[in-house]
This record gives structure tokens, C-alpha cells and sequence, in this order.
């Protein structure tokens, strides 16, 4: 199975925007691309909040150790 990283994520939701944007699809269709779209799009939030919380982990103890 392969790993869904945030830059394929963000690919395929610019993929969809594009697609949405250009217009010249059925409404079916377009609807399915928006589902697509949201689902995306709340992997890339989810990530970016999963990174930002390893990120203040991270940062935490070394502010801990400048004080000190």
C-alpha cells in the first residue's frame, strides 16, 4: 500500500481545484471532485497539525534548556 504523504495530498487537491476551475465537466462529476477535494484537503490540515505538534515537542525542551 503506499504511504500518503502531504505533498501528494496537496498534489491531488490541486489537481481537483484545476479540474473544478477549468468548468467543462458534468455536475456529477463535479460534485465527486469536491467530495475528493474536502477529503484531501482535511489530510493535508490533519498532517500539517500532526507536523506542528511533533514540531512543539520538539522545540519545547529546547527553550527549557536555554533557560536554564
Amino acid at each position: 500500500m503506499e504511504e500518503i504523504t502531504f505533498e501528494k495530498s496537496l498534489a491531488g487537491l490541486e489537481a481537483v481545484v484545476k479540474k473544478l476551475e477549468d468548468g467543462n465537466i458534468p455536475l456529477d462529476q463535479m460534485v465527486s471532485l469536491y467530495e475528493e477535494g474536502s477529503k484531501l484537503g482535511r489530510q493535508c490540515i490533519e498532517m500539517l497539525e500532526s507536523y506542528e505538534g511533533k514540531l512543539a515537542q520538539i522545540q519545547l525542551p529546547v527553550e527549557e534548556e536555554e533557560i536554564q
